[in-house]
């Protein structure tokens, strides 16, 4: 499962590059390792997508009025491998001598999503936006469980630590709304058929919503103000399907 994207050249309109991403060849490696020990077809995008605007709204307007379902059996099935996929891909992270660290101090951990990359490729280190006080959310989403790691107190920690580590840095992608828009593409390269949905809730749909969510309209909002989404539980499916 992935949205359709338009072919280069279509008449869709899309945003422009606002930079050009630099991958990392030791991040790329432990990626497809990774992948390959568990089964999974690793074919990593050759290219630096464009936002197709229109797709990015319809999925932040189905975001908008998607209903938290933490007990829809689906639903619970996509978290749960999405859960498990993520704290193994922790553990090769950690096995290649990579930190991940719980940031503490007052707003965003980096001045910039260069400053981040810069941190992970020369420091092997990483700071992770903390998710109390950052990401509101139903109690009962299975993200805010506690995740029994080690400096990363709930499951939201790690997989925020873990998707900026193989979403953005791999690649070198930035945290505007392009850049997440690629880190969601990248990392969904490293999970199960099963995970995709929630994978799509909670990277995809989230950003959609904060970049072109209709709170936006007729708001000057830089990209580093805007607010977070509410965390729901809940699966984007296949766009081609009627109610998206």
């Amino acid at each position: 499962y992935k949205p359709p994207f338009p072919a280069a050249g279509s008449e869709a309109k899309f945003l422009p590059a606002p930079s050009k991403p630099t991958p990392s060849p030791e991040i790329r490696g432990l990626a497809e390792t990774y992948a390959k020990a568990r089964g999974i077809p690793y074919k990593p995008a050759q290219r630096y997508a464009p936002i197709n605007p229109d797709l990015a709204r319809k999925l932040a307007d189905f975001y908008e009025s998607a209903k938290h379902s933490p007990e829809d059996p689906a639903v619970k099935a996509s978290y749960k491998a999405l859960v498990d996929e993520t704290l193994a891909q922790l553990q090769s992270i950690r096995d290649a001598g990579y930190s991940l660290e719980l940031f503490t101090g007052e707003g965003e951990p980096y001045k910039s999503s260069a400053d981040a990359i810069s941190d992970l490729r020369d420091n092997k280190h990483l700071f992770v936006l903390k998710t109390e006080g950052n990401f509101g959310g139903a109690s009962d989403n299975p993200l805010l469980a506690s995740s029994g790691v080690e400096g990363l107190p709930t499951l939201n920690d790690v997989f925020r630590g873990v998707h900026d580590f193989f979403g953005h840095g791999k690649e070198g992608y930035q945290f505007g709304p392009r850049g997440e828009f690629n880190a969601w593409r990248a990392h969904s390269e490293m999970y199960s058929p099963e995970a995709q949905g929630a994978l799509a809730a909670e990277t995809l749909a989230q950003n959609s919503w904060v970049n072109f969510g209709k709170h936006l309209e007729g708001q000057d909002i830089p990209p580093r103000e805007r607010p977070f989404a509410e965390q729901k539980t809940v699966l984007i499916p296949n766009p081609d399907k009627p109610e998206l």
